[in-house]
């Protein structure tokens, strides 16, 4: 099953929001003993202070940190009901980051303090809500942002302790 969504409208939009919910859950088996939500989506826009704008700020803050939130909103009734998990995807870079990721880790930054909120809010009902936050995973993101410089890339790769950068499967 694939269900593509637009994790922006989806925050911005409550009736695409139910939209998007209820075609999830159509699809959801009638008896359902486990329910894991992994919040894995991510918007990463770099830029100088004096470039990034308030489109900037509003994108990235709404599809990393508040779109996970509407997801776990949403799903909650499945969460309670099966002790279910939320997983969700921070980064490196909400600790320790770089120039030109303010947005980027910043919006990282506030996934993690959500996590631990929600962690503590409902695992009085059961559900387990914990945060991963991984260096470089190869994903298409990162690859793009290192198009137009491979030298860059390779770079990136020696400051990881294995001498390579993850991958999405792994």
């Amino acid at each position: 099953m694939e269900i593509n969504a637009d994790l922006y409208e989806f925050t911005k939009n409550e009736s695409y929001r139910e939209q998007i919910l209820n075609q999830i859950k159509n699809h959801l088996p009638e008896r359902l003993d486990d329910f894991v939500l992994i919040n894995n989506a991510a918007v990463q826009i770099l830029n100088i202070v004096s470039k990034l704008n308030g489109s900037d700020w509003d994108k990235t803050l709404t599809v990393n940190a508040v779109a996970p939130f509407f997801l776990v909103q949403g799903f909650l009734e499945q969460l309670i009901k099966t002790y279910g998990h939320v997983i969700n995807i921070s980064s490196i870079h909400s600790r320790l980051t770089k120039e030109n990721f303010s947005c980027y880790a910043s919006s990282k930054a506030a996934l993690e303090a959500l996590t631990r909120s929600l962690a503590l809010e409902l695992s009085r009902k059961g559900v387990s809500v914990n945060v991963i936050a991984p260096a470089a995973i190869a994903t298409q993101m990162l690859k793009d942002g290192f198009a137009e410089s491979p030298e860059k890339l390779k770079e990136l790769e020696s400051f990881h302790p294995a001498g390579m950068i993850g991958s999405p499967e792994e």
